[in-house]
C-alpha cells in the first residue's frame, strides 16, 4: 500500500468516526510545528476532556507511513517537564520505539492511537501517574532538561549506594570519565588507550556519587549550585557531608553524579558546577571565586560549600554507563557478579583458543590469561580473531592488547610462553586460576597438562577443545576433580579413542608447500560451532563445575559428513544413543580408569 492510499483511507474513517471534516494540516504548518520532526502530512483534531476544555491534537504522519506508525502531539499542553510523555513540542511517546504496527489497515491504526492519545490526556489530567512515572522514567525526563551540546560523563562506577567521593578526569574537550577510585580510573585508560604511560599522564579530580532513596522528579531538578545541595540532602546526612567534603577538596568544577533505581534498574545522572575560574570582565584574566579572601590553603568545609554550590548557574549532563555490569548483560545477567570475579588461563590461542578467549572475554569474565609462544602468520588471519595488522607479533601478547581496548574494564595479560616453560616457572597462573582452557592442538603440550594436572589433584578444572578433520566434528572434554583425566580416552601418542567420526578413504590432513607443516583446509565459518561448543562448556564449567569429567561433541549432519568421505564411528554412537541425524550436540561421559589418573588415586590413598 502506498503512503497516498493509506492517507486517503486515514482521511475517511476520520470523517466517520468524528463527523466532521479534520483540519488538514500542510507542510508549512508541520515544519513551523515540528521542526525536528519530518512529518509529511497530518490532521488537527479536537478532544473533549473530562475537565471541560477542548485540546487539540496532531495526528502526524511521516514519509514511511504506513510501515511505520503515525505520531500525536498534543497542541493545548502545559509548560515543559510538567506532563510525562509529552515531549518539549508536544509528541506524544505511546508505543515502544520498535513497536509493529499492522501496515495493512492504517486507518485502524491511526484511530487506535488517537483513542491512546486520549486516555494519556485524562490520566495525566487525573494526576495519579505524573509523579510515578516521572521517577519510574526518570533517565528520559533528566534527558530533555539536560544541557544541549554538553558532554557526556563515562561512568565506570559500581551503580549504588552508599554515597562516596570518587575520581573523575576531563580530557582537552571537556568530556569527563569518572570511576570509583584513582587505579581503576588509570588502569581503564590506559587498557582503552593502548599505552601504559597514560597512567602517568593521567590527571585526575575528586567527584562525587549521591545515591537517591527515589529517582528526582523534574521539579528537583538542581537549576543552580545550591539546588545540588538540596537534592543531596534527601539522601540522608552522609550524603550532605560528601559534597561538603567535595567542595573541600577540588577547586575546579565540581562533578556531582546522582543515581537512583528506575523501573528498568539503576541509572545515573550529573551536575556539573560552572563557579570556578570564571572570566572577569574588567581587567581580564581568571577570577577564583571558590578562594577569594582566604590563603592557598584548604577552606573550611562550610565555606567550600556555600560557595562551589552557589547562585551560579549548574550544567545538567547525560551519563553514559560504561562499567562491566552494563556492558555485559545491561546490569541485569545475575551470572556477571561471579564471572567478573573469576580468572581464565586460556593455553593455545589460534583458531579456537582466540575465539574462546574473545567469547569470554564477551561474557564478562574478569581476569583472563592468555598464553602461546607463537606469532600469527598470514595463513592464520582467515580464521583466527587477530588481523593483517598483527602478523608477526605473538599471538597472546597481540590479542590481550586487543581485548584490553575492546574491553578497559578488564584485566587480560598475555604471556609469551610455552606449555613446558609455563608448568616449570609460571605454575601460579595455573593454581590461582578458577578455570583453564586448553587449545593448543599439540598432544606433547596437553599431555603435559594433564600430567601436571594429575599430580597437583587436579583442583582447577580444564576444558580442553579440539576439532576432528575438516570441522565436522568438534570436542570440548571438561576434565574435573573427579572421574578420567584427558589421557583416558587417548592413546599413548595422541591419537583420540573416541573419535566421532571415521575417514574409511584416510584422513583429509594435507601440508604446506613446505617441509612438515600440515593443516586442515576448513574456514571460519565451519570453526564457529567448535568455538560455540568449547566457549559454552567454559562458561558452564566457570560457573558450575561438573561433577565428573564429561564429553561434549559437536557433529554436522550426517548427509555432510557421508559427502566428505567419513562416517558416524562406532566409538560415538557406543556411548550415546541420541546422535542426530541432522547434525547437533551429543553429550557423553568420559572414560575413566587410564594407568595414570589410577596411579595417582592409589598414591593419594
Amino acid at each position: 500500500m502506498t503512503s497516498d492510499v493509506a492517507v486517503q483511507l486515514v482521511d475517511e474513517r476520520l470523517a466517520a468516526d468524528l463527523g466532521i471534516v479534520p483540519e488538514r494540516l500542510d507542510a508549512g504548518r508541520l515544519r513551523a510545528a515540528y521542526p525536528r520532526r519530518a512529518f509529511v502530512d497530518g490532521w488537527r483534531i479536537p478532544v473533549d476532556c473530562s475537565d471541560g476544555q477542548t485540546r487539540r491534537v496532531d495526528l502526524l504522519i511521516g514519509s514511511a507511513f504506513p510501515a511505520a506508525y503515525p505520531r500525536t502531539a498534543l497542541v493545548d499542553r502545559p509548560d515543559d517537564l510538567e506532563w510525562p510523555h509529552v515531549e518539549g513540542d508536544g509528541v506524544m511517546c505511546l508505543l515502544p520505539i520498535h513497536a509493529e504496527v499492522d501496515a495493512g489497515d492504517p486507518a485502524a491504526v491511526a484511530v487506535n492511537l488517537l483513542a491512546r492519545s486520549a486516555r494519556l490526556i485524562e490520566e495525566l489530567l487525573s494526576g495519579d501517574i505524573v509523579e510515578r512515572d516521572f521517577r519510574e522514567e526518570f533517565l528520559t525526563y533528566w534527558f530533555y532538561g539536560s544541557d544541549f551540546g554538553a558532554p557526556k560523563v563515562r561512568s565506570l562506577l559500581r551503580p549504588g549506594g552508599p554515597s562516596r567521593m570518587v575520581r573523575v578526569w576531563r580530557d582537552r574537550a571537556g568530556a569527563m570519565t569518572v570511576a570509583e577510585d584513582a587505579a581503576t580510573l588509570e588502569r581503564w585508560l590506559a587498557n582503552l588507550s593502548g599505552s601504559p604511560h597514560a597512567r602517568k599522564t593521567c590527571r585526575h579530580e575528586p567527584a562525587a556519587l549521591v545515591w537517591l532513596p527515589t529517582p528526582p522528579v523534574p521539579a528537583d531538578y538542581p537549576i543552580i549550585g545550591a539546588d545540588v545541595v538540596t537534592l543531596a540532602a534527601t539522601a540522608g546526612p552522609g550524603a550532605s557531608g560528601i559534597v561538603e567534603e567535595l567542595a573541600a577538596a577540588t577547586v575546579d568544577n565540581a562533578l556531582v553524579v546522582f543515581g537512583a533505581e528506575g523501573r528498568g534498574g539503576a541509572g545515573l545522572i550529573a551536575v556539573e558546577t560552572t563557579v570556578a575560574h570564571r572570566r572577569s570582565g574588567a581587567r581580564g584574566g581568571t577570577e577564583h571565586p571558590l578562594t577569594q579572601g582566604f590563603r592557598a590553603a584548604p577552606l573550611p568545609a562550610g565555606v567550600a560549600a556555600s560557595r562551589m554550590f552557589s547562585a551560579a548557574p549548574v550544567r545538567r549532563l547525560q551519563v553514559d554507563r560504561a562499567d562491566a555490569r552494563w556492558i555485559h548483560g545491561r546490569g541485569r545477567d545475575p551470572r556477571l557478579e561471579r564471572l567478573i570475579a573469576s580468572t581464565v588461563v586460556v593455553i593455545g590461542c589460534g583458531s579456537l583458543g582466540s575465539s574462546v578467549a574473545a567469547r569470554l572475554a564477551r561474557a564478562g569474565v574478569g581476569r583472563l590469561h592468555l598464553v602461546d609462544n607463537d606469532a600469527l602468520a598470514w595463513s592464520n588471519v582467515g580464521r583466527h580473531e587477530l588481523g593483517a595488522d598483527c602478523v608477526g607479533f605473538n599471538k597472546a601478547k597481540a590479542l590481550a592488547e586487543r581485548l584490553r581496548r575492546e574491553f578497559p574494564h578488564m584485566d587480560v595479560a598475555g604471556h609469551d610462553l610455552g606449555m613446558h616453560v609455563l608448568l616449570s616457572h609460571h605454575e601460579r597462573l595455573l593454581i590461582d586460576a578458577d578455570l583453564i582452557v586448553a587449545a593448543t592442538g599439540s598432544w606433547g603440550a596437553e599431555g603435559a597438562l594433564d600430567r601436571w594436572h594429575v599430580a597437583t589433584g587436579r583442583n582447577v578444572p580444564i576444558v580442553y577443545g579440539w576439532l576432528e578433520d575438516l570441522a565436522l566434528a568438534a570436542h570440548a572434554v571438561t576434565i574435573s576433580k573427579t572421574g578420567g583425566c584427558l589421557r583416558c580416552g587417548f592413546g599413548p601418542t595422541g591419537v583420540p579413542l573416541l573419535p566421532a567420526l571415521d575417514w574409511p578413504s584416510g584422513r583429509t590432513e594435507h601440508e604446506e608447500p613446505a617441509c612438515g607443516n600440515h593443516y586442515q583446509p576448513y574456514g571460519a565459518v565451519e570453526l564457529g560451532f567448535a568455538v560455540d561448543l568449547v566457549a559454552t562448556t567454559s562458561l558452564n564449567a566457570l560457573l558450575e563445575r561438573p561433577a565428573e569429567s564429561v564429553e561434549h561433541v559437536w557433529l554436522t549432519a550426517r548427509a555432510n559428513a557421508v559427502a566428505a568421505g567419513a562416517t558416524l564411528a562406532e566409538t560415538l554412537t557406543r556411548r550415546s544413543n541420541q546422535v542426530p541425524l541432522g547434525g547437533g550436540l551429543v553429550t557423553a561421559p568420559w572414560p575413566k580408569g587410564c594407568e595414570h589418573c589410577t596411579n595417582a588415586i592409589n598414591l593419594a590413598a
